[in-house]
C-alpha cells in the first residue's frame, strides 16, 4: 500500500504563488517591484484548497469541479 504524505496548505500555497509569479516575471508581465508590492498584501489572492480526493465515479463531484474551474479566475 502507498504512503498517505501530508503537505501543509501553507507550504503549497508558497510554492504555487512563487511558480505563478515567477512565470509571469520570465513572460514579462509584472517586474520585481510588482511582486514586491503583491508580497507585501495582507491577502494575495493565493489559496490553495486541499479537499477530500473525488472519485472517478462521483458525477455530481466531478461537474462541480468542472464548473469550478471553468469560472473566471480573476476578478
Amino acid at each position: 500500500m502507498g504512503r498517505h504524505v501530508c503537505i501543509p496548505p501553507g507550504f503549497l500555497k508558497e510554492i504555487f504563488q512563487y511558480e505563478v509569479l515567477k512565470m509571469l516575471k520570465k513572460e514579462g508581465k509584472i517586474t520585481d517591484a510588482v511582486i514586491e508590492n503583491m508580497l507585501s498584501w495582507q491577502h494575495s489572492g493565493f489559496h490553495v484548497y486541499i479537499g477530500d480526493k473525488i472519485s472517478s465515479n462521483d458525477q455530481a463531484s466531478l461537474g462541480n469541479l468542472a464548473r469550478y474551474i471553468i469560472r473566471a479566475c480573476f476578478s
